[in-house]
């Protein structure tokens, strides 16, 4: 696989003069067109994670590297760690700030000094993606949750990202917006962008990813594929989470756990 970021023994310690990391030296690998769940509770250190990956925090021990290349210190790589790897805040008040939809939308790709035409056309294909074009000239602040999240997506789309860190996207949604957001990160993934997700929903990240990390307390606890995180229970107990529900049935009914409900139906199970 196409390695695209990569974390070397990476650290975080928000009070630098203080003796506890937000994360301890980890090291993590993130290839071209992963689906990637990041698990872990409140203060595990998934969000720290995303603001290095970012280039919002520096890290205080190791290296992150962007295509093979040391991000360093200087600004201009760090502007171009943010252009690469886009970020979408839980609540998405926090990043609209714009009058407009499309102006929203637009603000990305008019700071990277872009030709007007090559902007109207980045804004037009993040919102046809996000079905946003009825909302062109709609203020931000007027939609509902679901709908500012979207806006919040096309506006991390339009920079032409290789990889997006959501922030638990589906909180607050109900399943018509889950359904929704399921259909808007299988768009995403076709166009072969690496997809982080933090969550705490164990049940999506089962049926979802094709990867998963777990963190806890600051550290980075595993890496590795759904089937084996959730088959390590020692692991699932240390870290306070739970098993799939499709996970819980196939082990009741004594048949592998498959990735979607439909998957029960190619088992024969005795007795019915």
């Amino acid at each position: 696989m196409n390695e695209i970021l990569c974390f070397n023994e990476v650290s975080y310690r928000y009070d630098a003069g203080g003796e506890h990391d937000a994360l301890h030296p980890f090291s993590v690998r993130l290839n071209k067109g992963e689906k990637i769940a990041v698990l872990g509770h409140n203060g595990a250190g998934k969000s720290t994670f995303f603001l290095l990956a970012n280039g919002v925090l520096r890290p205080q021990t190791g290296e992150i590297r962007l295509f093979g290349e040391p991000v360093g210190g200087k600004e201009k790589q760090r502007q171009k760690l943010r252009q690469r790897v886009g970020l979408v805040f839980q609540d998405p008040d926090v990043q609209l700030l714009a009058g407009t939809v499309e102006e929203e939308i637009s603000f990305g790709p008019m700071n990277l000094g872009l030709p007007r035409e090559e902007v109207q056309s980045r804004v037009q294909h993040a919102m046809e993606s996000l079905d946003l074009l009825s909302y062109r000239t709609r203020g931000p602040q007027y939609l509902s949750g679901g709908e500012k999240r979207r806006v919040a997506i096309a506006g991390v789309l339009a920079m032409e990202p290789n990889v997006m860190l959501l922030d638990e996207p589906s909180s607050n949604l109900d399943p018509a917006g889950q359904a929704l957001l399921n259909q808007i990160l299988e768009r995403l993934h076709e166009k072969g962008i690496t997809l982080l997700i933090a969550t705490h929903d164990v049940d999506f990240a089962w049926q979802w990813a094709d990867r998963v990390l777990v963190f806890r307390e600051g550290r980075l606890e595993k890496d590795a594929a759904p089937a084996e995180v959730f088959a390590d229970e020692a692991l699932i107990k240390r870290c306070g989470l739970e098993s799939p529900m499709l996970w819980k049935v196939a082990r009741a009914l004594h048949v592998p756990a498959p990735r979607s409900p439909e998957g029960f139906a190619a088992y024969k199970v005795e007795g019915r």
